[in-house]
């Protein structure tokens, strides 16, 4: 029985990473420690978290919050970093879901929360200090869609994934939270967003064939905020999974690769990653 990496979050100081035991009967091994990594010396240390096997992570000055969907329902749970002053919320006591994507929003968290059995995908937004859901809208589509990033600026959070279905798309979807509206830009071939990043005026996404294999492909594309055109800029003969921005350039990470692509799209730099499958990264 192996542990593998579920989420990870940063702050000046640290790394915090949730990990999950694979093979695990239910009951047994649960992991309830959140494992932290000083940046400066690399020292190991841990915090007992309120939640069993933790599906995300957000990290701020002062508290940690978690979610993770279990026998008691959905729930989100805030602590300290001393692992104390603990608080829950039941986002959805029928089990029925999922939430792996937040985002700091300043006094509030924006999460995505989906719910498996209805195909049906929720933007929550709660608030910091008591963890009460503040705004609630339905990501309306016609494709029942889960995402694997989220950004928030301006009044708009975005959200990059792809369709649930067998010939499945890239989905961008915008979400303006002053008319609790959304909508959906999908990409022409089959293939999956996995990262946004914001460029002025443009957004830049980063997109997949499919992460799970070694010989997939990648691609990235400007997105126009103001006339909702998408234009391919490049094309990768590599799989991407995760990408960080530095300036302007990326980092990405795929299955059995590490990158640094250019300002112009054009990779500068490539190493083959020792282990198989990797799928974290993170910029100091």
């Amino acid at each position: 029985m192996g542990t593998r990496i579920q989420s990870i979050a940063t702050d000046e100081d640290n790394v915090y990473i949730t990990t999950q035991y694979e093979n695990s009967p239910i009951g047994e091994k649960m992991s309830d420690d959140l494992l932290v990594y000083s940046l400066d010396s690399f020292k190991e240390s841990s915090i007992r978290l309120m939640s069993h096997m933790a599906d995300s992570i957000l990290v701020d000055d002062t508290s940690i919050y978690t979610t993770f969907n279990w026998d008691e329902g959905v729930l989100i749970c805030k602590q300290d970093k001393e692992g104390k002053n603990h608080i829950k919320r039941n986002l959805d006591p029928s089990h029925q879901g999922l939430i792996e994507n937040m985002v700091d929003m300043g006094e509030k968290i924006g999460l995505v929360y989906t719910n498996m059995n209805e195909r049906t995908t929720y933007l929550h937004v709660v608030s910091k200090d008591t963890l009460k859901t503040t705004e609630t809208l339905k990501l309306e589509s016609d494709k029942f869609s889960t995402y694997r990033y989220i950004m928030y600026r301006g009044g708009y959070i975005y959200l990059a994934g792809s369709t649930e279905d067998e010939n499945y798309r890239g989905v961008l979807t915008i979400v303006d939270l002053a008319n609790k509206s959304s909508k959906n830009i999908y990409a022409q071939k089959k293939e999956e967003f996995v990262s946004i990043h914001d460029k002025g005026d443009k957004l830049i996404l980063f997109a997949c064939d499919s992460v799970r294999y070694e010989n997939s492909g990648s691609s990235v594309y400007e997105f126009d905020k103001k006339t909702t055109h998408i234009a391919q800029k490049s094309r990768y003969d590599l799989p991407i999974e995760r990408v960080v921005q530095t300036d302007d350039q990326y980092f990405t990470i795929g299955y059995g690769n590490i990158c640094r692509i250019n300002k112009n799209y054009k990779i500068d730099k490539q190493i083959k990653a020792k282990s198989t499958y990797t799928s974290q990264i993170f910029v100091r």
